[in-house]
């Protein structure tokens, strides 16, 4: 027994080790690449913007290029975004938080293959447990197994299969959830005399169908929530569509057309501060 109390420690202590160096850790498919993203958003920098957002905005904004980001992918979701604006605001003092996200990822359910891998494992702890939406909270009270990934031994090994959380069911164009974290989002800006911008990125042009009923229904409930505000001029009504041959995996840029959209998105946010 106090062999296996013993080696448990060790383990244990080795894993901390590791998520201290999150870009080393090659376990569960890419969920260190959130991981690493949680370490840099700790970290204080001499800029008043971040820039948040899915795995294209990390296309078109990498870390290593761009001090500014902490783009990781869709399967953070709006709730780890909010714990990576957390983080920085701790530290930093901003005065923009530019979050670029495609609209059908506020549609997204807990539900998703990735939120194990790429929410849970990176961002619970117990201290984001405790502050996190009660919805939530019992989604995961449902599947106790989840509770493992505040384990750092669990987080960096295997051993525990992907765990598809309860997500309760709603009909709305919008996760709820995902409304309370956007107004905690935004709460957590004005607190820190920060503004949150919303912008959506370039759509793959197989969910132009969805679009047509699913853009209307989203904002109908984001002004119900009072949120319009948030979202830049043009959001439901304005998407660009990129088309196949645009694409490398029908989600990303092939490389060709990267910097295109780097430069698009780099206007949108110096005329955005120049309004300031």
């Amino acid at each position: 027994m106090v062999f296996l109390i013993i080696g448990g420690f060790l383990a244990n202590t080795l894993a901390q080790y590791y998520l201290r160096r999150p870009q080393y850790i090659k376990f569960h498919g890419k969920w260190y690449v959130p991981a690493y993203v949680v370490k840099e958003s700790k970290r204080r920098r001499n800029l008043d913007f971040i820039i948040l957002g899915n795995s294209v905005c990390n296309q078109l904004f990498p870390m290593h290029k761009h001090r500014a980001s902490l783009a990781s992918n869709a399967g953070v979701t709006v709730i780890g975004n909010f714990f990576l604006l957390q983080n920085a605001l701790k530290r930093n003092r901003l005065k923009r938080v530019y979050y670029f996200i495609f609209p059908h990822d506020l549609n997204r359910s807990l539900k998703h293959k990735y939120t194990y891998r790429q929410l849970l494992l990176p961002f619970l702890t117990l201290e984001s447990y405790r502050t996190m939406d009660s919805r939530l909270q019992s989604a995961l009270q449902a599947s106790p197994l989840a509770f493992l990934a505040m384990v750092p031994y669990f987080k960096v090994t295997n051993l525990i299969p992907d765990i598809k959380l309860r997500d309760f069911n709603h009909d709305q164009a919008i996760n709820p959830i995902f409304i309370n974290y956007l107004q905690q989002m935004e709460l957590l800006c004005k607190l820190n005399q920060a503004e949150l911008r919303i912008i959506a990125l370039p759509v793959p042009n197989r969910f132009e169908a969805v679009y047509d009923t699913l853009l209307p229904a989203m904002q109908t409930e984001i002004q119900r929530a009072n949120l319009m505000r948030l979202f830049q001029p043009g959001f439901f009504e304005e998407i660009n569509f990129t088309q196949p041959e645009m694409l490398k995996d029908h989600v990303h840029f092939k490389e060709q057309y990267v910097e295109q959209y780097r430069k698009l998105y780099q206007q949108v946010i110096r005329r955005d501060h120049s309004t300031n």
